[in-house]
C-alpha cells in the first residue's frame, strides 16, 4: 500500500485474532505491514 499502518489498523487485527471468526488461526505470524515483507526479495 506504500505507507505505514495506523494504529486503528493494528488495532482491528489484534481485535480480529480475539474473535471466534479466528479461532482457526494458530501458530501464525500475522504481519500487518501493507504488503511490505511480500515485496522484499530475500539475498541468501
Amino acid at each position: 500500500l506504500g505507507r505505514v499502518a495506523t494504529a486503528g489498523e493494528v488495532a482491528e487485527v489484534i481485535y480480529f485474532l480475539t474473535t471466534p471468526a479466528a479461532g482457526f488461526v494458530t501458530g501464525a505470524d500475522v504481519k500487518v505491514d501493507g504488503g511490505l515483507t511480500a515485496q522484499l526479495a530475500v539475498v541468501l
